[in-house]
């Protein structure tokens, strides 16, 4: 069996027990893209932001790698780290994105069409716990389990979130689709 069909738990392994940088490297093509697209999400296009995140996100787990416990798929746990340090950066009084709106951020670098600079206001008008539910769900493809796992809520909160999530953009995206807000 090659690296790139080798397990993420047996990659892991490999790489805490030989320090394996090869194996590691393998992890990081798997799940790179993926972390920073998340992450990009979360800062409102920001892809500069997401590949910080990400190479934060890999620094953490190859530091961590000789004390992780296998509770299922890495992606969730990469996730987690994402999400932690996302927040984090947010928090920060340095944080350049916490007052910027969506639109000061995706016109710097390209207009994009107006009904994806709607949705990406929609989006960053939802309140943090909704938003990312909802980034977890419909844009990582993440099940209520994964994302409860993630955010250390329950699937009760992640369905309700959703909803409210989902609810929320309708309202917002309405005039767009020939529906009046209700």
């Amino acid at each position: 069996m090659t690296d790139e069909n080798l397990p993420d738990d047996d990659l892991l392994l490999r790489t805490a027990r030989d320090s394996d940088g090869q194996a590691f490297a393998h992890l990081i093509r798997r799940y790179q893209a993926r972390i920073i697209r998340f992450a990009a999400r979360v800062f409102n296009g920001d892809l500069d932001a997401g590949a910080d995140i990400a190479q934060e996100t890999f620094v953490r787990l190859w530091e961590s790698r000789h004390t992780y416990v296998a509770r299922g798929k890495l992606l969730p746990y990469l996730l987690r780290i994402a999400y932690n340090l996302c927040m984090s950066r947010l928090r920060s009084p340095e944080s350049k994105l916490v007052g910027m709106s969506v639109a000061e951020t995706t016109c710097a670098r390209g207009a994009p069409m107006e009904l994806s600079l709607a949705v990406q206001d929609a989006l960053h008008d939802l309140p943090e716990p909704q938003r990312v539910v909802f980034l977890l769900h419909e844009y990582e493809g993440l099940s209520y389990k994964e994302i409860a796992d993630i955010l250390s809520i329950s699937m009760g909160t992640v369905a309700s979130r959703k909803n409210s999530a989902v609810q929320a953009l309708r309202e917002s995206l309405a005039p767009w689709f020939g529906r009046e807000n209700k």
